[in-house]
């Protein structure tokens, strides 16, 4: 498969703003996603048996890290699975729902057979849920085997794996190395596969400008920094946010202080009774209170 926001052309692939990304942001409907999350996760579990091997593992793993016994069954334990079975390199879910995720919006009938709403809703929502964060600018590193021509504003398109070290990430490639001021980004902390790795993860949805690039010996090494975020399909699963707020969107300007994201914030309602799925969902959701409250600036829709 083609590496992150690519397409092919005449000569290398092309990092572009990856238009046809699920890179949803959920702003204005994380409540009414929280309630679809059941049926969602029951539905998708088992089609994809990537994603059902791959989160009974992960369930499995989180259990014996933290010592739990039953699965509490709260968004914080749903986020911290979800960010364990994407480290997995065995079963490599990650491949399949990167690749699903840079070219899941070619529009509404695409979208509908996207196989991992679930897991991108988790994955979205994590920072929030599993450490009560909003993740600040920060450089981070991604190296990789491909040579790349990339257009002056990027996005990966995808989730992408970074490093807060340059020689952790140096290892997986120095053809195109890129330096990066994420302001998106999470680290993994102790829920990566690879602690030793740093690993930071940039959502779909984070735009990129290149500020410098520089030929070395083994390729070339790309600067670029974060210009805010893209959501062109924001609540594609509802509709629309409680606040009414639109489908499309983009919020420029994350490199610095900006007003509270207006609109409602969704509440720590429950998600309502799952069935037994087998690899052990659980019966009820919640979502815990962690105070956190998004401070971005969202711009008019495009």
């Amino acid at each position: 498969s083609l590496p992150p926001g690519t397409h092919v052309g005449a000569g290398n692939p092309v990092l572009t703003l990856a238009s046809s990304s699920v890179d949803d942001l959920y702003r204005g409907c994380e409540s009414a996603m929280r309630h679809h999350l059941p049926s969602l996760m029951q539905k998708e579990l088992a089609k994809t048996k990537t994603f059902s091997l791959a989160w009974a593992k992960a369930k499995k793993e989180w259990m014996r890290k933290t010592n739990t016994y039953s699965f509490p069954n709260t968004m914080k334990a749903f986020c911290s699975v979800a960010v364990l079975a994407y480290t997995l390199e065995n079963p490599p879910l990650y491949k399949d729902f990167n690749t699903a995720t840079r070219t899941g919006w070619t529009g509404h009938l695409a979208y509908a057979s996207y196989p991992f709403k679930a897991l991108h809703f988790l994955l979205t929502q994590a920072p929030r849920e599993i450490w009560g964060i909003k993740p600040s600018c920060a450089t981070v590193y991604r190296g990789t085997h491909m040579k790349f021509s990339i257009n002056k504003l990027f996005r990966f398109g995808q989730f992408t794996s970074t490093s807060k070290s340059s020689k952790a990430a140096a290892k997986f490639g120095r053809k195109t190395f890129f330096v990066l001021v994420s302001c998106t980004g999470y680290v993994l902390r102790g829920l990566s596969q690879f602690p030793g790795e740093q690993e930071v993860l940039v959502p779909p949805s984070e735009m990129f400008q290149v500020t410098k690039k520089k030929h070395t010996l083994h390729g070339k090494t790309v600067h670029a920094r974060s210009v805010g975020v893209c959501s062109n399909h924001n609540c594609a699963y509802i509709g629309k946010g409680e606040d009414g707020e639109s489908r499309t969107g983009w919020e420029p300007g994350l490199l610095g202080s900006f007003p509270a994201l207006g609109g409602k914030r969704s509440g720590p309602g429950l998600l309502g009774s799952l069935p037994n799925l087998g690899s052990g969902v659980g019966s009820v959701v919640r979502a815990e209170g962690t105070g956190f409250s998004p401070q971005l600036w969202v711009g008019s829709g495009g």
